[in-house]
């Protein structure tokens, strides 16, 4: 059962004639604002280097650093390193690389072939 509303035959696109404004439109693109950059400086001053006047002093530091007294435990005379005596095992140790087993490569096996060609007998 179909329903009414399908079977309407109305017109799917409508064609109005083209109307002009009377003013034509704004344009509708963006322009930013104006962009001052100051131009690149060529010259640039000079700079010197002068050293200091021979005859200047230095002025010593208003209080000297405190003096710091070395601790007790830094003045021990405690052996750093001590040696024992070696001790040889009973069986030796056993080799600690190891070594791929033997490889075995068979030559290479050349074939000639002799043939005979139409010579005289």
């Amino acid at each position: 059962m179909s329903s009414e509303r399908l079977k309407i035959s109305a017109a799917l696109l409508v064609m109005l004639p083209v109307i002009e404004p009377d003013v034509p439109p704004l344009p509708i693109w963006s322009v930013p604002a104006l962009i001052v950059v100051p131009p690149v400086k060529l010259l640039v001053p000079v700079s010197v280097v002068v050293s200091p006047p021979s005859f200047s002093n230095v002025p010593l530091p208003e209080m000297e650093p405190a003096k710091v007294r070395a601790s007790e435990r830094l003045k021990t005379s405690a052996a750093l390193l001590v040696m024992l005596p070696v001790i040889e095992p009973d069986v030796p140790p056993l080799p600690i690389w190891s070594v791929p087993a033997l490889i075995v490569v068979p030559p290479v096996s050349v074939v000639r072939v002799f043939g005979t060609t139409g010579g005289v007998s």
